[in-house]
């Protein structure tokens, strides 16, 4: 049995985590001052869900960095479902911020005033687009030699930072043109956006919590690759399964009836060395001799 030490390199991914953390943070601070002195609730409102996706990003960070973890006696399998438990918790707090907007909808519907500057709103907002649109770009870049496509996940953050700030503007006009409402129905639309997707995060997670198969296009990519290793005569069966974002797989296998069990052992470590090195994704392989 051998485990996968396939991975891209940890001070990499630091450097990308970090750098996304330190983004959002920078952002998250700009729109929660701005929205302090009174230039716009609806940019406080965009400030706190900045800062929640700095929260987010040091969350999976440390997710991340678990699943990489060697495996022990007390888990054999490692630290995979980590990421998905830590998934969970990030969806329950969007959830929380889009009933906490959604209620402050409801307050500066009645009596609460919600501008002083639309020109200071809109810079700021036009400052988030592009940041935000800038963040999701590098973490799509660097998502391609990432294996569990949680810097993936985070870009997709930074994406819907985007649309949340594109709304942002679009009300904001239309309240400095005199419809002083659109500001103030923004927020419960805004709102709306995060608990939809606060409910899909927690969909996720709660899936990736779960064990489960593989889709059959990565049975047949794992069945495909183990029959091209030299002295593997066919692959009678294979069992994958998820455990986080990673496979652990068992996979039986015939040889040549006539070699020694010394050199099917070599064939059957060969072949588990080989389908690790083409499928990085698989943490651990198992190849059983038939």
């Amino acid at each position: 049995m051998i485990n996968s030490n396939a991975h891209p390199k940890e001070t990499e991914h630091t450097y990308v985590f970090a750098t996304g953390m330190l983004g959002n943070l920078a952002l998250a601070i700009l729109k929660l001052g701005v929205g302090l002195f009174g230039y716009s609730k609806l940019i406080l409102m965009d400030g706190i869900l900045s800062f929640t996706n700095a929260v987010i990003l040091s969350l999976t960070w440390q997710g991340d960095r678990l699943e990489k973890k060697e495996f022990n006696e007390r888990h054999p399998y490692g630290y995979g479902k980590a990421i998905f438990l830590i998934m969970s918790v990030a969806g329950l707090l969007v959830l929380i911020i889009a009933i906490y907007m959604f209620f402050y909808s409801l307050r500066a519907m009645v009596w609460l005033e919600i501008h002083r500057s639309h020109s200071g709103a809109m810079m700021v907002t036009v400052i988030s687009i592009i940041a935000n649109e800038l963040l999701y770009r590098y973490f799509m870049e660097k998502s391609k030699g990432h294996l569990n496509g949680v810097i993936a996940w985070n870009a997709l953050n930074n994406r819907i930072d985007v649309l949340v700030s594109s709304l942002i503007l679009f009300f904001i006009v239309f309240a400095s043109m005199g419809a002083v409402y659109f500001e103030r129905i923004g927020v419960a639309v805004i709102s709306t956006i995060l608990f939809f997707t606060g409910l899909k995060i927690l969909y996720i997670a709660f899936s990736g919590i779960m064990d489960r198969n593989p889709p059959d296009k990565i049975m047949n990519q794992i069945k495909s690759h183990a029959r091209k290793i030299k002295g593997v005569k066919d692959v009678l069966s294979i069992k994958a399964r998820y455990v986080g974002t990673l496979l652990h797989i068992d996979l039986r296998i015939a040889v040549d009836e006539s070699l020694s069990i010394k050199e099917a052992d070599r064939i059957a470590q060969n072949a588990e060395a080989g389908l690790i090195e083409k499928i990085p994704f698989i943490k651990e392989a198992n190849v059983i001799i038939a």
